[in-house]
């Protein structure tokens, strides 16, 4: 630093021996009171307003950083925040600061005004996640720095960028978002709360989010996203054609009986599914499942056969059975997914827990869709 050049310039020598000073450099960078926040910004920012010279802006901007390299990790910090509220601050001293330690760096970049998007996309390229993050936070981001952080494919970076509803998201951010959320629950949480993310994106993640966040889009986006009654779950939850071996399924003698007795007993009802049930007999259970629900009576047994079985809860929301008996019926129909006999409670407390998001509507269009294309698919045969 060519100290010289403040024979010349006494008033910018004075401030900063003034700066130089500890003690008034700690009351000058005090928090308790409001006044004494704005103190460093005012005097900084007065020299930057006396159109210095450009040797004397250098001489400043160096002496700054002399200052912050020299001070306590705290005093760091609070210098840095303070140099992001100036407007006027050189951009030699705002780059050199938005690259330094991150504990530097992070006022400057969230914060300063000084920073360009060209300024931003450097340092992005440049520097690593924790620089990434707090760029994600600024009140101002262009097109292209928005894209250059989604381009990085951070997840935390992502999420931030998401949580922060002063920008809009890029169409190329929200292309690269619809893949990132298949693996970040956290990124999907935040997209959905959000007021600019467009109906047909919240549709497409649909299928990729977890029960919990199904059943917030479900309360949050009823009247808004009515295409979300036909998106096809996972695992071929759209009641597709079964794929399974038809292993202890219903034999046809079963299955005609259930048929004959219904003249006699009348239509088949929840309580005299149970009372079968409970009895040990799952396969006069399915046939009689079938017979209420109208699906096959294949299908039904190779619903209840998969480990969560989903579609046998959708078919069961579709005709109201409460979620006590549907609980029931997952434990005494066990021995079809578990020959051992031993309850999987993660694979049940996953199905009861999917059990709650589906709604009964959605469940009924479903069903319906799935009956109609099996009469159309007879009729043609």
């Amino acid at each position: 630093m060519n100290l010289q050049i403040l024979d010349k310039s006494p008033h910018l020598a004075n401030v900063l021996m003034k700066l130089y000073d500890k003690d008034h450099l700690k009351d000058l960078l005090s928090s308790d009171i409001d006044v004494s926040k704005s103190k460093f910004s005012d005097n900084i920012t007065e020299l930057f307003k006396k159109d210095l010279a450009p040797h004397e802006t250098e001489v400043l901007s160096e002496f700054i950083l002399t200052l912050i390299k020299e001070a306590e990790r705290e005093m760091r910090i609070k210098l840095s925040s303070r140099i992001a509220e100036i407007d006027e601050a050189p951009l030699s001293l705002i780059l050199n600061l938005a690259n330094a330690d991150i504990d530097i760096a992070s006022p400057i970049l969230e914060h300063s005004t000084v920073l360009s998007d060209m300024d931003l996309i450097y340092i992005v390229k440049a520097q690593g996640s924790d620089y990434w993050e707090a760029i994600a936070k600024r009140e101002h981001l262009g097109a292209q720095t928005i894209d250059a952080l989604v381009d990085t494919k951070h997840e935390i970076t992502a999420v931030t960028l998401s949580q922060n509803d002063r920008v809009v998201l890029t169409s190329h951010a929200l292309q690269v978002f619809e893949k990132l959320v298949r693996e970040s629950d956290d990124l999907a949480g935040a997209l959905i709360k959000r007021h600019d993310i467009p109906q047909g994106f919240v549709a497409k993640i649909y299928k990729h989010v977890s029960d919990e966040l199904k059943t917030y889009i479900q309360e949050h986006n009823k009247g808004a996203l009515p295409e979300l009654d036909f998106i096809a779950e996972d695992v071929a939850l759209d009641f597709t054609e079964a794929t399974k071996k038809p292993q202890d399924a219903p034999s046809s003698k079963i299955i005609k009986a259930v048929r004959n007795e219904k003249h006699m007993r009348g239509p088949t009802t929840v309580d005299s599914l149970m009372a079968i049930l409970t009895k040990g007999d799952i396969e006069t259970f399915t046939a009689m499942f079938a017979d209420l629900t109208g699906l096959s009576v294949r299908r039904v047994h190779d619903f209840i056969r998969e480990t969560c079985p989903k579609g046998f809860a959708i078919a069961c929301r579709a005709f109201e059975i409460q979620k006590s008996d549907f609980s029931r019926i997952y434990l005494l129909t066990n021995r079809l997914r578990s020959p051992s006999g031993i309850v999987n409670h993660k694979h049940m407390v996953e199905i009861l827990n999917y059990y709650d998001t589906v709604r009964t509507d959605t469940a009924r269009k479903i069903v319906g869709r799935s009956i109609s294309k099996s009469s159309t698919a007879e009729q043609v045969n």
